[in-house]
């Protein structure tokens, strides 16, 4: 059987096609009905049609859950090049109606950046009810990859060597700073290098196994002087430095606008760092897949609008 054969597409359908770039794109039955707005029996038959038509398992269990076949992978890159090519080609002739959007848009951002979002979150729940929003942590190391295949659409933090070929916008600036507990005996007025070598520090786990990007920059700043971190306490979220900082000796290293919520909220105080770092320069990228798409351009001009004049607290 040739996969590229006329008759075989014909049969499989433009929406089997769109069936097929979800089911890989979520590795689940029942996540690529929701995208499509199907019943999870539907998307089995689905499923089970473009199986016999390709002659092809095309999802396959294994430890890690479901994962693609190398054909379906194929078919896949080359649905989108063409179905969503097209699409973005009649998206870019539409008047954006937001009250008549729907379907799922999948963001990558940390947890201070969600947090900076709130406000934008809540024009789009009241501006276009029918849109499903999904925050996600970013893969630090696989940003490119991620927007690509369709795993998020678009990706929100500090991407210093964001992968060429992807769109970027700038959203705004801040630098590194140091929270520690009001109740500190050793540190008081000043906090210097050698107080902050010797500290304990809690620091982030993420579920990818590479460093948060800021934390990469810290660690290349303090390797310049010979410093390594201590981190004796790693988390899964940033907003848990705050509360085991306020409660114990240890200190955390973010950024100011967290650093200042943690104030608002905790009995902790903020401290310039004492070395110089990169300042955390946050920006919005996204594929060249959804530039033109109505939907995704009016999300990125109220993210851009709404990160403008953002607050924290």
């Amino acid at each position: 059987m040739t996969y590229n054969d006329t008759h075989v597409v014909q049969k499989i359908g433009v929406q089997g096609l769109y069936c097929l770039v979800a089911l890989v794109s979520e590795r689940s039955v029942t996540r690529a009905a929701e995208t499509m707005h199907l019943s999870q029996p539907a998307m089995s038959n689905v499923l089970a049609r473009l199986r016999g038509l390709l002659e092809d398992p095309l999802l396959v269990r294994t430890v890690h859950g479901m994962e693609p076949t190398v054909l379906a992978l194929k078919l896949v890159e080359a649905v989108r090049q063409n179905l969503l090519g097209l699409e973005a080609a009649f998206a870019r002739q539409r008047v954006v109606d937001p009250a008549t959007m729907g379907g799922q848009l999948t963001i990558a951002t940390s947890d201070s950046n969600g947090l900076a979002l709130r406000p934008v979150l809540a024009r789009i729940r009241c501006e276009a009810p029918g849109l499903r929003l999904v925050l996600r942590h970013p893969d630090f190391g696989h940003i490119r990859q991620s927007l690509e295949d369709g795993e998020c659409d678009i990706a929100i933090g500090y991407f210093p060597d964001a992968a060429k070929g992807l769109r970027q916008s700038a959203l705004y600036s801040e630098p590194h700073c140091c929270i520690l507990a009001q109740s500190h005996v050793l540190i008081r007025d000043r906090l210097t290098l050698e107080q902050y070598a010797a500290a304990s520090h809690v620091g982030l786990s993420t579920p990818h196994a590479e460093l948060p990007t800021g934390d990469e920059a810290l660690n290349r700043a303090l390797a310049a002087l010979g410093v390594v971190r201590r981190i004796d306490v790693h988390v899964p979220s940033t907003f848990l430095y705050g509360y085991f900082v306020a409660d114990s000796e240890m200190i955390a290293t973010v950024g100011r606008r967290l650093a200042e919520h943690f104030c608002r909220l905790l009995p902790v105080r903020v401290f310039d760092l004492p070395f110089k770092a990169p300042d955390l320069n946050i920006s919005m990228v996204w594929h060249e897949r959804t530039h033109q798409i109505g939907t995704y351009h009016w999300v990125r001009q109220l993210i851009r609008e709404g990160t403008a004049t953002m607050s924290l607290s």
